[in-house]
């Protein structure tokens, strides 16, 4: 039997006892990789000093207190501290790199890693690039979102995030979108792969509406659009609630669940407040991951009005659970969506927003076949598709040593 690769994947976005859904597609992954490949994975959170907690980084804070190691469905996570200081910008990755050095080094002397896979490029990723200059190992960086389309609008952070993706071995990205923009800042395109992520279908099913809103303990007469994300201000939910304000002034059974909870939570509160819809608005908090399909059963129409995005999951978990969805057109989600799954809005459009969810409402959707959509994106064939990239590097690794091995007499001489 051939020797598995021993790989170890470094990402600040995985879950934590704290916050189960945190990053919760590349705990997915992980578990998948760890069926084909011997898995170490590092989770890199920030270290603040106590009485921060009273302050406004007080969710920052909390990441102190996650265990150094845990255990996700079945995958063991090492959680390194390193220090920082949230305005700091200038030495985020020299000092994630120094929190997670000697852990990372610790490991090595057990496994001896053949390639590192980084989720998210700054700060992990420049970390990752001098992890594997360290340890003499190939780097893959994955991008994700809005490490892509935020990050590289910033003046300070894109040179640093642009020297370790001309530092890695490879890139992959979960959308041709996000690859198309990492090309832009001059990287070859056939050094970047499309990795696109994938769902559960055995968790995301089609189920029974009143069933699954049974279970939820909600009303039995309503007609509901649900959001599920952080309450963050790229996830675009002011505009959500600005739609759903004109909506429900013609549908008095029109209901916007919001499930998700963040630093955006209070003010969105508030603009509920000031239209009036305080009973038609109606904020969940954070589910744990187990309870989203009920969600989704429960729901006639998915919406996710982001600003930006890479590939995002709870898409395709709606696919999965047979609902249609109406989303900006941004990131990866045009290259997910079919006019039989559902619709989509200029971002940042209240009124474009508005149109799609009143026909998405007033459309007979089919459900088997949008669920059907959703059947050939499983985490088992985005596992394969990492690893055959793990296997590319290696291979290129080795091959680059053979031919130097082969030119040293020559250079000799």
């Amino acid at each position: 039997m051939p020797r598995m690769t021993k790989v170890l994947l470094v990402s600040n976005l995985f879950p934590t006892p704290a916050d189960p859904a945190r990053g919760i597609f590349t705990a997915r992954l992980a578990a998948h990789l760890q069926r084909r490949c011997e898995l170490s994975v590092v989770c890199p959170l920030p270290w603040l000093p106590g009485w921060s907690a009273r302050g406004p980084w007080g969710r920052l804070r909390a990441l102190a207190d996650v265990p150094r190691t845990y255990i996700v469905d079945g995958v063991l996570v090492h959680s390194p501290k390193y220090s920082t200081v949230p305005r700091l910008r200038a030495i985020r990755a020299q000092s994630m790199f120094l929190g997670i050095a000697p852990t990372v080094a610790l490991l090595h002397r057990k496994k001896a890693f053949d390639v590192i896979n980084c989720h998210w490029l700054y700060p992990d990723g420049l970390a990752s690039i001098w992890l594997g200059q360290q340890l003499g190992i190939p780097v893959v960086l994955t991008a994700l979102g809005s490490d892509v389309n935020l990050l590289l609008d910033d003046p300070f952070v894109r040179p640093r995030i642009v020297r370790a993706l001309r530092r890695a071995d490879a890139i992959t990205a979960v959308s041709a979108g996000l690859g198309r923009r990492i090309a832009l800042e001059g990287l070859p395109p056939d050094r970047i792969a499309v990795t696109v992520n994938g769902v559960d279908t055995d968790q995301f099913i089609v189920s029974d509406r009143a069933a699954s809103a049974q279970v939820l303990g909600l009303p039995d007469h309503d007609r509901r659009i649900l959001f599920v994300g952080k309450l963050e201000r790229v996830k675009g939910v002011a505009y959500l609630v600005d739609a759903f304000a004109r909506l429900a002034a013609r549908d008095p059974h029109l209901v916007l669940y919001v499930v998700g909870d963040g630093l955006e939570r209070a003010a969105l509160e508030r603009q509920v407040a000031t239209c009036g819809l305080a009973a038609r608005v109606r904020f969940m908090g954070a589910a744990h991951p187990s309870r989203i399909p009920l969600w989704m059963g429960a729901a006639d129409v998915f919406c996710l009005p982001s600003l930006h995005e890479g590939c995002p999951n709870v898409v395709l978990e709606a696919f999965a659970s047979g609902r249609p969805v109406v989303a900006s057109r941004v990131g990866g989600v045009p290259e997910m969506m079919q006019p039989y799954t559902g619709l989509m809005a200029p971002p940042g459009d209240a009124e474009g927003l508005e149109s799609a969810l009143e026909l998405a409402l007033h459309t007979a959707w089919d459900t088997e076949k949008i669920r059907a959509h959703a059947a050939h994106r499983s985490w088992e064939t985005a596992a394969d598709a990492y690893c055959g990239v793990y296997r590319h590097v290696i291979g290129q690794r080795t091959a680059d040593i053979h031919a130097l091995r082969r030119a040293a007499p020559r250079i000799a001489a």
